[in-house]
């Protein structure tokens, strides 16, 4: 199955009520091998969305400081759909592991604890473990706060910053070395 095909099953599910209204499945292209997991999407005018353009901003301009396009970063979410209840996004996990199958990232940064949970494993505290490398099979994974979280005072966007540091350190380095 390739990225059109998933997107059209996408498309057609009806797992959950409400499902199949304000979806949003994906932006960017991964070819960094980065993938950023939000918790869900959400509806800015009327329409839905990752992030808000203000979100956006702000972590594109993160992830200058890195070295690292914005573009270049594979941003989808744990739920799909806007406006079914935020308990059910373990029905989207199907499209969700599509998705890693299909990219194949080298790392993936869970934004908030509910996504970290169901991507790292309960055993993922977000106090103790923010900015923390997980490995699974050849996927590093790292459990951030949510953006909401993280842009709601100066001393949380400084700890975004740190678990940056933490989780694209040798990442700057290897794309230094090419």
């Amino acid at each position: 199955m390739d990225h059109a095909q998933l997107t059209d099953r996408f498309s057609s599910c009806a797992k959950c009520e409400g499902a199949g209204r304000d979806r949003f499945f994906s932006d960017g292209n991964g070819t960094n091998g980065i993938m950023f997991v939000f918790e869900r999407a959400k509806l800015l005018n009327s329409r839905p969305a990752l992030l808000s353009v203000f979100e956006r901003t702000v972590l594109s301009d993160l992830l200058c400081l890195f070295d690292v396009d914005i573009e270049n970063v594979y941003m989808t979410s744990l739920q799909k759909c806007c406006l079914v209840s935020p308990g059910t996004a373990r029905n989207c996990l199907d499209f969700l592991r599509w998705q890693f199958k299909l990219l194949r990232p080298e790392r993936i940064v869970c934004f908030g604890e509910a996504v970290s949970k169901v991507l790292i494993g309960e055993e993922f505290l977000p106090d103790r473990d923010n900015g923390s490398e997980f490995k699974k099979g050849n996927v590093l994974f790292y459990g951030v706060s949510s953006l909401e979280t993280a842009l709601s005072s100066d001393e949380k966007k400084m700890i975004l910053f740190s678990d940056f540091q933490k989780i694209f350190k040798d990442y700057m380095e290897k794309s230094f070395d090419k």
